[in-house]
Order: structure tokens, then sequence, then C-alpha cells
């Protein structure tokens, strides 16, 4: 997987979490050592981001439903980290994908009563292969309730 052009994509870019990811990435990563791309359903969209964060990566364009557009993504990334919910509308082709091209998975979902069953499959069928796949808010939701997050 190392021959893919980026370490990352970051998948819904210009929504709210996804704004705050790329100012986090463009923060904490370095150029030499990170290679990533940010990726959604509107150029235009995805553009002003790159301007408003003051980045220089590459814009990506595909609409979560069109899966010759996610395989093209999937295909060019090591990690899709996927912020464009809810994911059970804009997240199974992504996912399968990801398992179909060997792509390593992560969302921040939180909406598991909105998760279709399939895509516990899908999840499933990530790890059987070896390739991360991890609901980062279950986390932070799961710590919240137990008193670990600081607020």
């Amino acid at each position: 997987m190392s021959d893919r052009p980026y370490d990352v994509v970051l998948y819904g870019a210009s929504g709210f979490v996804g704004q705050q990811t790329v100012q986090y990435f463009a923060q904490h990563t370095r150029p030499d050592e990170v290679r990533w791309a940010i990726a959604g359903r509107n150029r235009q969209k995805l553009e002003t981001v790159k301007q408003q964060m003051d980045v220089n990566v590459d814009v990506i364009v595909a609409d979560s439903h069109d899966q010759t557009a996610i395989d093209a993504l999937v295909s060019q990334a090591r990690v899709v980290l996927n912020t464009a919910g809810p994911f059970a509308l804009y997240g199974n082709e992504i996912v399968n994908a990801c398992v179909r091209l060997g792509t390593h998975y992560v969302d921040i979902t939180a909406h598991v009563p909105q998760v279709p069953k399939n895509f516990s499959t899908i999840l499933k069928s990530l790890q059987d292969k070896g390739l991360a796949n991890y609901c980062l808010i279950h986390e932070l939701v799961l710590k919240r309730k137990k008193g670990l997050l600081l607020h």
C-alpha cells in the first residue's frame, strides 16, 4: 500500500467536523511525513476549506453514491478518514470500497441506531482482512460517560 499517493484522504472535509480535522492535520502534520488530501462531493466547498485553512493539499471530488469515483478515491489512500455522515446514508459505498481495495477505514460515527446491520458486517470484513477500522466517536462517548474526558 505504500505506493499509493496519499497516506490519508479526509472525506467530508467541508463539513463541520471535517473542517476541524483539516485544521488539526494542518497544525500537526508535516508534508514530508504525511501525504494527505481532502475529499468530498463539492469541489467549490473543498477549495474554500483549502483556502480558509491555508493548506497546500490535493482536492479529490467524489460523491459517496458514485462507486466509480469512490473506488478511485479509496485506491489512492492507505487510510480513508470519513467525516461525512450520517453514515447510514453516506458510508456503505466507502467502506465497501475499502474492503475490496485493501484500504484502512476510520470514521466518526455516533449514530449507532442509524447504522444499518450490513455496516457492521462490512466493518467485520475489514477486520478479517487485517485492515484498521475504527469509529472514533464511540470511544469518546464511552470515555465521557465514564468520566474519563475533561470538558
